[in-house]
Protein backbone atom coordinates (compact mmCIF):
# COMPACT_ATOMS: atom_id res chain seq x y z
CA UNK A 1 0.00 0.00 0.00
CA UNK A 2 1.00 3.83 -0.21
CA UNK A 3 -0.21 7.25 0.35
CA UNK A 4 -2.82 7.48 -1.75
CA UNK A 5 -5.74 10.04 -2.26
CA UNK A 6 -8.84 11.18 -4.37
CA UNK A 7 -11.56 13.84 -4.77
CA UNK A 8 -14.63 13.32 -3.02
CA UNK A 9 -15.99 11.35 -0.16
CA UNK A 10 -16.38 7.47 -0.20
CA UNK A 11 -14.25 7.57 -3.30
CA UNK A 12 -11.53 4.41 -2.41
CA UNK A 13 -12.10 3.52 -6.18
CA UNK A 14 -10.94 6.25 -7.54
CA UNK A 15 -7.40 6.19 -4.81
CA UNK A 16 -4.29 7.34 -6.99
CA UNK A 17 -0.65 7.51 -5.57
CA UNK A 18 0.48 10.77 -4.40
CA UNK A 19 1.55 12.96 -7.21
CA UNK A 20 4.62 14.08 -5.35
CA UNK A 21 6.09 10.48 -5.45
CA UNK A 22 8.35 8.79 -6.29
CA UNK A 23 10.25 12.19 -6.68
CA UNK A 24 12.06 13.46 -4.09
CA UNK A 25 11.31 14.14 -1.42
CA UNK A 26 9.64 11.15 -1.49
CA UNK A 27 6.25 9.93 1.00
CA UNK A 28 5.00 12.43 3.46
CA UNK A 29 5.67 11.32 7.23
CA UNK A 30 2.53 11.02 9.61
CA UNK A 31 2.77 11.05 13.09
CA UNK A 32 -0.26 8.96 12.99
CA UNK A 33 -3.71 9.05 14.08
CA UNK A 34 -4.36 11.81 16.94
CA UNK A 35 -7.74 13.03 18.51
CA UNK A 36 -8.22 16.33 18.18
CA UNK A 37 -9.68 16.85 21.92
CA UNK A 38 -10.45 14.52 24.78
CA UNK A 39 -13.50 15.46 26.76
CA UNK A 40 -14.62 14.77 30.22
CA UNK A 41 -18.40 14.88 30.70
CA UNK A 42 -19.91 15.12 34.01
CA UNK A 43 -19.92 11.16 34.35
CA UNK A 44 -16.06 11.60 34.68
CA UNK A 45 -15.42 9.05 31.81
CA UNK A 46 -13.53 10.96 29.57
CA UNK A 47 -13.84 10.09 25.68
CA UNK A 48 -11.97 11.28 22.41
CA UNK A 49 -13.15 13.19 19.70
CA UNK A 50 -11.95 14.83 16.11
CA UNK A 51 -9.89 11.84 14.47
CA UNK A 52 -7.51 13.44 12.38
CA UNK A 53 -3.71 13.05 10.99
CA UNK A 54 -0.96 15.38 8.96
CA UNK A 55 1.02 14.89 6.03
CA UNK A 56 4.01 16.57 6.56
CA UNK A 57 6.58 17.15 3.92
CA UNK A 58 10.60 18.16 4.76
CA UNK A 59 10.21 19.70 1.43
CA UNK A 60 8.29 20.24 -1.74
CA UNK A 61 8.83 22.37 -4.85
CA UNK A 62 6.32 25.03 -6.15
CA UNK A 63 5.62 22.90 -9.36
CA UNK A 64 5.09 19.73 -6.96
CA UNK A 65 2.82 21.74 -4.27
CA UNK A 66 0.87 22.92 -7.06
CA UNK A 67 0.49 19.46 -8.60
CA UNK A 68 -0.32 17.80 -5.14
CA UNK A 69 -2.96 20.87 -4.59
CA UNK A 70 -4.16 20.34 -7.88
CA UNK A 71 -4.74 16.58 -7.09
CA UNK A 72 -6.22 17.52 -3.52
CA UNK A 73 -8.45 19.69 -4.92
CA UNK A 74 -7.41 23.31 -2.97
CA UNK A 75 -6.42 26.30 -4.41
CA UNK A 76 -5.95 29.63 -2.37
CA UNK A 77 -9.94 30.35 -3.29
CA UNK A 78 -10.72 26.51 -1.96
CA UNK A 79 -8.61 26.32 1.22
CA UNK A 80 -10.06 22.95 2.01
CA UNK A 81 -11.29 19.67 0.20
CA UNK A 82 -13.32 16.81 0.86
CA UNK A 83 -11.36 13.63 0.03
CA UNK A 84 -10.93 9.80 0.31
CA UNK A 85 -7.46 9.29 1.93
CA UNK A 86 -5.34 6.06 2.48
CA UNK A 87 -2.34 6.23 5.38
CA UNK A 88 -0.63 5.18 7.99
CA UNK A 89 -2.40 4.01 11.42
CA UNK A 90 -0.68 4.30 14.52
CA UNK A 91 1.07 1.25 14.07
CA UNK A 92 3.35 3.01 11.66
CA UNK A 93 3.25 -0.25 9.18
CA UNK A 94 -0.23 -0.63 8.11
CA UNK A 95 -2.58 1.43 5.83
CA UNK A 96 -6.17 2.14 6.06
CA UNK A 97 -8.58 3.82 3.80
CA UNK A 98 -10.72 6.97 5.58
CA UNK A 99 -12.85 9.55 4.09
CA UNK A 100 -11.47 13.49 5.21
CA UNK A 101 -11.04 16.98 4.81
CA UNK A 102 -7.83 18.35 3.90
CA UNK A 103 -6.86 22.15 4.82
CA UNK A 104 -4.41 23.74 2.40
CA UNK A 105 -1.38 25.38 4.38
CA UNK A 106 -1.39 28.56 5.15
CA UNK A 107 1.90 30.05 3.18
CA UNK A 108 3.10 32.55 6.33
CA UNK A 109 2.51 29.80 9.02
CA UNK A 110 3.41 26.66 8.00
CA UNK A 111 6.54 27.06 5.82
CA UNK A 112 9.81 29.06 4.40
CA UNK A 113 11.54 29.04 0.96
CA UNK A 114 15.14 27.62 1.05
CA UNK A 115 16.99 27.74 -2.44
CA UNK A 116 13.11 27.60 -4.61
CA UNK A 117 12.05 24.86 -1.86
CA UNK A 118 9.26 25.27 0.19
CA UNK A 119 10.58 23.92 4.18
CA UNK A 120 7.84 21.62 6.16
CA UNK A 121 4.83 21.49 4.54
CA UNK A 122 2.50 20.11 6.82
CA UNK A 123 -1.43 19.06 5.41
CA UNK A 124 -3.96 18.34 7.90
CA UNK A 125 -6.54 15.89 7.69
CA UNK A 126 -9.32 16.64 10.10
CA UNK A 127 -13.12 14.68 10.31
CA UNK A 128 -11.23 11.53 9.49
CA UNK A 129 -14.13 8.50 9.35
CA UNK A 130 -12.56 4.69 8.74
CA UNK A 131 -14.11 3.16 5.57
Amino acid sequence: MAFQLALGHNNAAGLADLVTLPVSPGPPYTPGLKYARTIIPSSQKKYRDGLYTEWRFSFLTKAQRAAFETQAGLSEAVPWSEVTINTLTNDYTTFDTYNAIIWRPDPEDSYTMDRGKLLDVVYRLVQLEAL
